[in-house]
């Protein structure tokens, strides 16, 4: 398991208030248990956000603060309000989900390699397009028109585009983020190597002849190996916490509350 000094106000303090909560009734005052590491702890923190050592009454505001807050989580588990506000039932259940298990050990290479054959469909590049175009900005007569009479060398009334009428090996994001997402859905439909249009684009009007495409291929494994060492460590933990819950919903027995307040499984 996880430190819990690791996220102190939120690991240390919910699970000790729940404990607490889970006891019962009150019988006199409740204790509250400060443990030194976690003062320790919070002061080195706020320390390296001022870039200074903390003063003593500085250090004391600390402590007190981590006390509050301790009172006041207290009393709001004691209230339910863990029950009925969705955003402290979803913090608190992202960070036991957090806590669950422990960090997968780091992959080795023959680990990375089959991982990699195992998934190699997600490990390809993108499938790529060239093309040229002649931009007419606004005018979607003037590329009618061009389109009609032949393209040949430039018409007067053709537009400056600051990428140039011919683009290499451009990918679905690129189209869309430089022309739009109707141009490159538009482009899926031509022909190679002939004239088409005018097709609209977030910019303007363009007749365009698509030069080729390129189809996606396998990223070569020697680039991988960053990725592929993160989405390994991530499938890692969700296993892990998959398995992790299913042991603790064993432990629980669900009930459903009908309409007519009967109770049922």
């Amino acid at each position: 398991m996880k430190s819990l000094l690791r996220e102190p106000l939120i690991g240390f303090l919910a699970l000790g208030a729940v404990i607490f909560w889970l006891d019962g009734v009150r019988s006199g005052p409740e204790v509250i248990t400060v443990d030194p590491a976690v003062i320790d702890r919070l002061v080195e923190e706020r320390e390296l956000v001022l870039e200074r050592q903390l003063a003593p009454g500085e250090r004391d505001a600390i402590r007190q603060n981590f006390i509050d807050q301790e009172i006041l989580l207290r009393e709001a588990l004691d209230m339910g309000l863990h029950l009925s506000d969705g955003r402290v039932r979803h913090r608190l259940a992202d960070k036991m989900m957090f806590l669950l298990v422990d960090e997968p050990p780091p992959p080795d290479a023959d680990t990375l390699q089959a991982f990699y054959l195992e998934h190699r469909e997600r490990y390809t590049t993108d499938r790529l397009v060239s093309f040229e175009h002649r931009f007419f900005s606004d005018d979607r007569a003037s590329a009618q028109r061009v389109l009609a009479t032949g393209v040949g060398d430039p018409d007067p009334q053709e537009a400056f585009f600051w990428l140039g009428n011919a683009l290499q090996r451009m990918s679905a994001q690129d189209l869309a983020t430089t022309f739009g997402p109707g141009f490159s859905r538009a482009l899926e439909d031509l022909p190679t190597g002939e004239w088409r249009g005018p097709i609209a684009s977030s910019r303007g009007w363009h007749i365009v002849r698509v030069t080729a495409w390129h189809p996606s291929e396998p990223i070569p494994r020697d680039q991988l190996d960053e990725r592929l060492r993160t989405e390994w460590l991530a499938q890692q933990r969700d296993d892990a916490r998959a398995t992790a819950l299913a042991g603790l919903r064993e432990q629980y027995e669900v009930l459903y509350r009908s309409g007519d307040g009967q109770g049922g499984r």
